[in-house]
């Protein structure tokens, strides 16, 4: 599988969010980071042809040093 993938770079400005947007019910409420992951991962999932019943996962990393999320640590 290795061998198949490829890395490419895509621009989603303004217009081809509002398209993405509109294929999702309003009342999902989702962030442009939620719709543009759900969407890439569906769209690599199809293009892998993967089994419906095998489990995928999808990970990101994530800063928030500077974040004020009021965590308490114990």
């Amino acid at each position: 599988m290795k061998d198949k993938l490829i890395q490419q770079s895509f621009f989603f400005g303004n217009t081809e969010i509002e398209v993405i947007k509109n294929e999702v019910p309003s009342n999902y409420g989702c962030t442009k980071f939620e719709l543009l992951a759900a969407f890439l991962w569906k769209c690599r999932t199809i293009a892998l042809d993967l089994h419906p019943e095998e489990i995928v996962r999808l990970t990101y990393p994530i800063n928030i040093r500077g974040k004020s999320l009021k965590i308490e640590l114990p």
